[in-house]
């Protein structure tokens, strides 16, 4: 079980009216308060501000994992709808431990074990008990939501992912579970014109950030491969890079 001090997220009561969240700089927590509707950002206090409304709870903790969240003394007596979330958050983590151990198991990437546990927290929590037993229409009924909640189809295939890998290797489903998994989406990709580079490059001052767009651009290198190379990857003489 997560130990408070290491909690990523604070919720306490603001006033009759709003919540404050605080929330250390994670790009994925960013993104889902975000999500929040009537969300705003009190830069002074460096907080996010929230309605206190039943409906802002219900889209609070769809887009948030309840073991991610630490939530106030007051708040804990006064809404039962967070209490029960952030009990049925803490009453599954022995089944998070559970699969955590299968994919490290079966050499499953730090970034994908993560991604899974958060998509079977979230899925867990949706069901109407805690012990409820997983069925095709639970899965069905979850992925319908995501997707008219605007979810990139990708993600929602990765929750269906998640759940099969769940059901087979961690509460052994006896029968397999059938899935519908929504198409690819196809997006054509938003390309600049050689006019727009030219002005982003030019627009750079900083050596190492101008360095970075230069090898990214020209190499065509992803963010996280370009971060990562060091002087001994460059020959120069063969005018080649080796990308690990």
């Amino acid at each position: 079980m997560k130990n408070k001090t290491e909690a990523a997220i604070m919720l306490t009561k603001g006033s009759a009216d709003s919540l404050h969240v605080q929330i250390p700089y994670n790009t994925v927590h960013i993104q889902s308060i975000r999500q929040v509707t009537g969300r705003r950002w009190e830069p002074d206090a460096k907080r996010w501000i929230i309605p206190y409304s039943e409906a802002t709870l219900q889209e609070f903790t769809k887009h948030f994992v309840a073991l991610d969240v630490e939530i106030s003394a007051e708040l804990w007596v006064e809404s039962e709808f967070l209490r029960n979330w952030k009990l049925r958050g803490e009453q599954t983590q022995w089944k998070r431990d559970d699969l955590q151990q299968a994919l490290k198991l079966r050499g499953y990437s730090r970034k994908t074990i993560k991604a899974y546990c958060n998509q079977i927290e979230r899925f867990v929590a949706s069901l109407p008990q805690i012990n409820t037993e997983i069925s095709a229409s639970h899965v069905h009924t979850y992925c319908l939501s995501l997707l008219e909640r605007g979810i990139s189809h990708s993600s929602v295939n990765q929750t269906i992912s998640a759940i099969r890998f769940y059901c087979k290797y961690v509460l052994h489903h006896p029968a397999e579970i059938q899935y519908i998994r929504p198409k690819k989406q196809t997006k054509l990709p938003n390309v600049m014109s050689e006019k727009e580079v030219t002005q982003l490059l030019k627009a750079v001052t900083n050596l190492k950030h101008k360095t970075i767009l230069y090898l990214t651009y020209s190499a065509g290198l992803r963010v996280g491969e370009v971060v990562r190379l060091r002087y001994s990857d460059l020959d120069i003489e063969r005018q080649t890079i080796i990308v690990r």
